[in-house]
């Protein structure tokens, strides 16, 4: 086990790099927020709770996407920010429409069970609440002039 300490406050970015075993999962304090990049790695050894799990990852849409991008294996459940939902199933690119009035707002997925997921019309950031959701500035700072 590894415990790391830093002498800097504030966001810190962690990059994790294989071979991990299924016996070794990263743990992450529930009580601390995080936000993870690039869902590819939520499938792999290294998050078993995660993808063996029933567990919700919301993302954010941009103001002005008119479609989602993504690429993903296995199947999920994206649900809009009205409730809408949409069952995919494929292994590679997907595409699907975002209903007028959904973007500009927070998205989820939910009984994932693939091993990637790749927003690529949408920022690679994945949390389990919205609240902890970190977004790159210039998506904030574009959506709050619209």
């Amino acid at each position: 086990a590894y415990e790391l300490k830093s002498p800097h406050t504030g966001l810190h970015w962690l990059r994790f790099a294989g071979p991990f075993q299924v016996d070794d999962p990263v743990e992450l304090d529930p009580a601390r927020p995080w936000t993870m990049t690039d869902a590819a790695e939520l499938g792999t050894p290294m998050f078993p709770y995660m993808a063996r799990s029933k567990s919700t990852f919301y993302f954010y849409v941009p103001k002005g996407t008119q479609i989602l991008g993504l690429y993903a294996t296995g199947r999920l459940n994206l649900i809009d920010p009205h409730g809408t939902e949409q069952r995919l199933n494929g292994n590679g690119h997907l595409s699907v429409q975002v209903p007028e009035g959904t973007d500009g707002g927070f998205w989820r997925v939910e009984d994932w069970n693939g091993r990637q997921l790749q927003l690529l019309t949408a920022p690679p950031y994945f949390a389990r609440h919205p609240d902890e959701l970190l977004l790159p500035r210039e998506v904030v700072e574009a959506d709050s002039g619209q």
